[in-house]
């Protein structure tokens, strides 16, 4: 398009205005800054060359155009202003804007407008006036010139202030920065600089530092003294910098430990002069190093006890279970009947041992029940008598009309034993230990800082022993994990905690009432159920429960399969027996008669048990399934064996416990 065309377009619009069309060009077209005439629907009327190549569009694009159509993302930032000074008749003056020309330019820039509304013969506001300076590069330039002045000032602040701030950094930081001259023995170094925090640490003043020669070497510990005096007087021979960890001594005794970056000044000629250095408290650090060692050998203990669970289970059960076939055989004056249950009774041993050793690693299936808490405690009574010696007493006052509490067996008998334990800790020339019970009703009481007012009936146990004791700050710590009074390796500091886990997931409490020479009484808190009227699941000792029905036993171990399948026949079921999964399938397809439940492991060869039961549960909807397991919790939760929504029986079992459990199932509806 040629000159003479464009500037028709432009004037093409100014029919009618004051300001002659000859005019426009020669005044607008060339300016340095952009000019634009609007019409008051924001029309483009007229628009200079130089505000046309700042919105990156020809002329011609811009003529009889809304504002709004041409540039949508400016029309945001200016249409606003345009309007206002349209609405009240009034220009706008040096007006900062900013935005971005194009949708796609991904720029912002900045510019200052004035805005001049152009009146009718009627007075009304018809037109506006816009010129257009940009100013981004202004604005970047002196937004560098005052970044430029602001760091100048910064920086001579910065110098002004280095020595004071450098002085409160030494006063302030939390590490002992000292600096010694001569050689580092205990004769001839002298301190010159010590930082005031080596007082709050060590509790020895900065001028006993001072006046005292090496005075950082005669505080380490005696068992640190001979290799730190070493390490130290090497790195001074040879000018090499050194980093070490040690124990400080307390002015008080007690050991703290630090990590030192030693470093050694030389005089000009590159000869050793002194030392300098910065000490750093890692006493907590050393703690928890200590605390993450401790959780490593559990973890090591848990991975040991889920590793033999599962094959030391099974063996369990097929001693179990057939003992208890052959007890079945014998009558009740057989002489063999004796030795038998000498079997059977070791094996019950062994799988509480198991549980117990799963409970200490805390890998054991949890399965809370309504039980006597009495009960329990009789229970562990032999076990406790062994871990507690013979020159401590174990008394025991058991309330007879105990209530009920709901909770997992094995954990309450853990309870108890790691607090029989600690009270035997606490007793090291002998003593008595007592254990009782109790129903008890508590109206908003508050027992420790952690714990909210308890209001309801609880059965209570209390744990006595007559024992050291323990002070204030011991008592405020006694539950915390790792926390322990006891020498390096004999204590893990995860009793206490443990059975504050274990009773708070049962919605109890605990409290600690001790002092110093005058022993220490733990209390337990359960809910009662006694108001529920729940009672306690009391352990069979008649015969297994005979029952009818047809159930397909899955088990891939041979002995424990044989010994289910045996102890089923005898209580009247009819067994259809499979090593694995793809035989279970193929018996279920052949099998014509209803199948009533499926008894499967849950571990089996290439698929395991719940993947047998989605298979079989699909062709015959109305079978129920009873898991039987011998793995930890772990593995459980990984099958989604643990969400409440399953029937499982825990290996090892026997013929009452299989029984009673299968005899449960088949009377479940169907469906």
């Amino acid at each position: 398009m040629d000159a003479t065309h464009v500037m028709e377009d432009n004037t093409r619009f100014l029919e009618g205005w004051p300001l002659k069309e000859s005019l426009i060009p020669s005044l607008f077209d060339n300016a340095i800054f952009g000019f634009a005439l609007y019409d008051k629907d924001l029309r483009y009327l007229y628009i200079n060359h130089t505000l046309a190549e700042m919105n990156g569009l020809p002329v011609s694009d811009h003529i009889g155009r809304s504002f709004h159509e041409v540039l949508p993302n400016l029309a945001k930032v200016f249409a606003p202003f345009y309007a206002l000074a349209l609405e009240t008749g009034r220009p706008l003056r040096r007006t900062e804007v900013s935005g971005e020309m194009l949708a796609d330019s991904g720029c912002t820039r900045d510019w200052v407008i004035d805005v001049v509304p152009m009146r009718d013969s009627t007075g009304e506001s018809a037109a506006i006036a816009v010129t257009v300076f940009e100013v981004t590069q202004l604005k970047q330039t002196q937004a560098e010139h005052n970044r430029l002045d602001q760091e100048r000032i910064r920086l001579a602040a910065e110098v002004v202030r280095q020595e004071d701030q450098l002085e409160s950094i030494l006063r302030n930081i939390p590490a002992v920065v000292w600096e010694a001259s001569g050689k580092p023995d205990e004769a001839g170094q002298r301190i010159e600089y010590v930082s005031e925090y080596a007082e709050m640490l060590l509790g020895y003043r900065v001028e006993e530092w001072l006046s005292t020669p090496t005075f950082w070497l005669t505080i380490v510990a005696p068992e640190d003294k001979a290799i730190v005096a070493e390490q130290a007087a090497r790195a001074f021979a040879l000018g090499e910098n050194s980093r070490a960890e040690f124990r400080w001594l307390h002015k008080d005794g007690h050991r703290v430990w630090v990590e030192a970056q030693t470093t050694v000044i030389k005089d000009d000629q590159g000869q050793p002069i002194g030392l300098r250095g910065v000490n750093i408290d890692i006493t907590e650090r050393k703690l928890l190093e200590a605390q993450l060692r401790q959780a490593q050998k559990m973890e090591a203990i848990g991975l040991l006890a889920g590793g033999i669970a599962h094959d030391f289970n099974n063996m369990l059960t097929v001693v179990s279970g057939y003992s208890d076939l052959a007890l079945a055989k014998l009558r009740s004056d057989d002489p063999a009947r004796r030795d038998i249950e000498g079997i059977k009774n070791s094996g019950s041993r062994a799988a509480a041992l198991t549980r117990q050793l799963l409970i200490f690693s805390r890998k054991q299936v949890t399965q809370p029940v309504v039980i006597d808490l009495n009960t329990a405690i009789r229970e562990t009574q032999k076990m406790l008598h062994h871990l507690i010696g013979e020159n401590i007493q174990l008394v025991t006052t058991l309330q007879p009309d105990l209530g009920s509490i709901r909770v997992d067996r094995g954990q309450v008998e853990q309870v108890i034993m790691n607090l029989v334990v600690n009270s035997r800790d606490a007793l090291p020339r002998g003593g008595t230990v007592r254990i009782e019970t109790a129903n008890v009703s508590l109206e908003g009481e508050k027992f420790n800082d952690h714990d909210d007012r308890r209001s309801g009936a609880y059965v209570m146990m209390a744990v006595t022993d007559n024992g050291v004791g323990m002070d204030a700050e011991t008592r405020s710590r006694v539950f915390e994990p790792f926390f322990t009074t006891k020498e390096p390796g004999k204590g893990t500091g995860l009793g206490l905690s443990t059975v504050y886990g274990i009773v708070h997931q049962a919605k109890g409490t605990v409290s600690v009432s001790s002092e110093p020479g005058h022993g220490t009484t733990f209390k337990i808190y359960f809910p009662s159920l006694h108001a529920e009227g729940q009672k306690p699941l009391a352990v069979s000792e008649s015969a297994p429960m005979q029952g009818t029905g047809t159930i397909l036993l899955t088990e891939d171990d041979d002995a424990v399969r044989a010994v289910t399948c045996a102890m089923l026949e005898k209580l009247g079921y009819r067994v259809l027996v499979a090593a694995n999964a793809e035989e279970a399938l193929v018996i279920a397809e052949n099998e014509r008669r209803p199948i009533d439940l499926l008894l499967t492991d849950v571990v089996l060869p290439k698929a395991d048990g719940v993947g047998l039961c989605r298979l079989l549960v699909e062709r015959r909807p109305n079978l129920k399934v009873l898991y039987m397991s011998g793995y930890t919790d772990n593995a459980l939760l990984h099958q989604g064996l643990l969400d409440g929504s399953v029937c499982l029986i825990p290996k090892p079992f026997d013929a009452a416990s299989l029984g009673a459990k299968v005899r449960d199932m088949m009377a479940k509806p169907r469906g």
